[in-house]
């Protein structure tokens, strides 16, 4: 059982697959951009999570750092507002005949999905930690 702040991790999580599927049911998927930036260890290539100069730290795979703060749902429902976007196929107009200079459709700017990762070299450099990165961007 779960409290105190892994309670309120796990409502923030929620919070965050609610946000998505309103922004779908409004016709709007929204983008998810992931910024990432944190050490990760020499041997391993594993993200350093917790820690810093005077203590020890945890280390952990891109997927399980991710997975740990945005959560499954979060990344499942981004992926159906992906698909969703994508499948938009509308033609705005600003008058009969007149389409805009830019293309400014759900299909265009909705259902991103971006991470961002500043990191030393070894978190892609070590091929067992880049199998990891591999399967969650196969996702």
């Amino acid at each position: 059982m779960m409290k105190g702040k892994g309670l309120l991790a796990e409502r923030h999580k929620d919070q965050h697959v609610d946000f998505i599927n309103k922004s779908m049911q409004e016709g709007r998927p929204c983008n998810l951009i992931i910024v990432l930036d944190t050490h990760s260890d020499t041997f391993s290539g594993q993200l350093q999570a917790t820690g810093g100069l005077t203590s020890a730290g945890t280390f952990l795979t891109l997927p399980d750092l991710v997975l740990g703060y945005v959560g499954n749902g979060t990344l499942d429902e981004m992926q159906k507002a992906s698909k969703i976007s994508r499948g938009y196929n509308m033609v705005h107009e600003i008058s009969p005949g007149v389409t805009p200079w830019a293309n400014i459709t759900p299909k265009a700017r909705g259902g991103w999905r971006v991470m961002v990762m500043v990191s030393c070299g070894s978190s892609v450099r070590i091929p067992s930690h880049w199998e990891y990165i591999s399967q969650l961007f196969a996702r």
